[in-house]
């Protein structure tokens, strides 16, 4: 990961928890992506956290498969991709 990633990775991760969902992130990440292998998480967070987070929200998990429901992710990954200048 280089410097720049990184930058919006701290970016994101502390959008995430200034909006109170980052432990949600987590619980909805975990619960739909079980798996337990090392090298898959790798895999997963690197595609998260490139091109400044822009698919942090969108890409984590099924949204209607949450708890909250669609419209509540569509909200936030609304708010971050106008961070990231992509709407």
């Amino acid at each position: 990961m280089n410097n720049e990633d990184k930058k919006w990775k701290r970016k994101f991760i502390a959008f995430l928890k200034e909006n109170g969902i980052y432990e949600k992130w987590i619980y909805n990440i975990k619960r739909q992506q079980p798996a337990s292998n090392v090298k898959w998480w790798n895999l997963f967070f690197h595609r998260i956290y490139e091109n400044k987070c822009s698919n942090g929200i969108s890409r984590a998990f099924y949204w209607v498969d949450t708890e909250d429901g669609h419209g509540y992710w569509n909200y936030y990954d609304r708010m971050w991709k106008h961070i990231c200048g992509l709407n």
